[in-house]
C-alpha cells in the first residue's frame, strides 16, 4: 500500500470528508480501479452509495481527504473495511488539522 494524491492504475480506498455532519457521520471511504469516474459519480448522487446521496441530496458538499493505493483489489477491500469500521476520522487530515487527534495508516 502507498498513500498518493493521485489516481493509479490499480485500486484506490478513499476517504471523502463532508463539508457538516449530516445525522453524526462525517466521511465516507469507499474503494475503486478509477478515482475521478467514482468521486463524479458520487457529485452527482448516482454512486450507488447511499450515505453520500444522502449528503448530495441535503446540500452538503465534499472534498476528497485522503486516498491509498493498493496493489490489488482484495487487498484494497480489506483496508476499506478496516477504515470504515475502525478510523476514517482520524485518518482525515482535514480533520487532524482541526481537531490535532493522531493519523493512522
Amino acid at each position: 500500500m502507498t498513500t498518493t494524491e493521485n489516481a493509479s492504475k490499480g485500486p484506490v480506498v478513499y476517504l471523502l470528508h463532508f463539508d457538516r455532519p449530516l445525522r453524526g457521520i462525517r466521511h465516507y471511504t469507499g474503494v475503486t480501479t478509477d478515482l475521478r469516474r467514482r468521486i463524479e459519480a458520487h457529485a452527482l448522487g448516482r454512486s450507488g452509495a447511499r450515505t453520500t446521496k444522502q449528503f448530495i441530496d441535503a446540500g452538503i458538499g465534499f472534498v476528497v481527504a485522503r486516498t491509498w493505493a493498493f496493489e490489488d483489489q482484495a487487498e484494497a477491500r480489506k483496508y476499506e473495511r478496516v477504515a470504515k469500521r475502525r478510523w476514517s476520522g482520524e485518518a482525515c487530515p482535514i480533520c487532524r488539522k482541526q481537531t490535532g487527534r493522531g493519523l493512522r495508516g
